[in-house]
């Protein structure tokens, strides 16, 4: 079994908070005709215990989803770094790479109704705004700025489309099978050197 079972995690919450965290997907489907999967990187945004996105119109998924519903797959990537022999008080540590995947097997179904694609666009860009205003203090855009024709116009260009999932993995690598101390000095290490969002993942991961 790879990755080993100890880097292999059921923790919802941990695993919810690295989508929060990495919205930026890798996503996956097969296409009628074509050898390999295609592969193409979209945000998304958990809501009621599914994922919702957008894609162009022009996205080879948008032509697929037209025709019913489409089973993909989607890779969020945590923080990842080195991490050195020098950061643990170990001597038996080796150098190795720390990371933190979650890949979601998921239905993809076309949301259809006007009302609700404006609904679910107005939701997306909040989300991130308000991550913008909590990280920045930036004053949020609010899509009820855009003109009516405008907002038509953006609306028309997209497919928006929520995913039902149906498998979550989670592949975590992050020293879990070392103890608190060397824990502590590793993640010391890693806020020094500019890394604090893996630092506080694996403290996370810990709990």
């Amino acid at each position: 079994m790879y990755p080993s079972q100890h880097y292999q995690s059921q923790n919802l919450s941990l695993l919810l908070h690295i989508i929060e965290q990495s919205p930026l997907a890798t996503l996956l489907f097969n296409q009628a005709g074509e050898q390999w999967p295609h592969i193409s990187h979209i945000p998304f945004i958990f809501d009621q215990g599914m994922l919702i996105g957008h894609i162009s119109r022009l996205h080879p998924l948008a032509n697929q989803l037209t025709q019913g519903d489409v089973e993909l797959k989607l890779i969020f990537n945590g923080p990842d770094g080195y991490i050195s022999p020098l950061y643990s008080p170990d001597a038996q540590t080796v150098p190795t790479w720390n990371y933190a995947k979650v890949v979601v097997t998921g239905q993809a179904s076309i949301v259809s109704d006007k009302t609700e694609q404006g609904a679910l666009m107005a939701q997306i860009s909040h989300h991130f705004e308000q991550q913008l205003h909590y990280q920045f203090s930036a004053e949020p855009w609010s899509i009820d700025t855009l003109p009516a024709k405008h907002l038509d116009a953006m609306i028309n260009a997209i497919s928006i489309f929520k995913v039902a999932i149906c498998r979550t993995e989670g592949n975590i690598k992050l020293s879990q099978n070392k103890p608190p101390l060397a824990i502590e000095a590793m993640t010391k290490h890693l806020k020094a050197h500019q890394q604090p969002d893996l630092a506080a993942l694996m403290n996370r991961a810990q709990s």
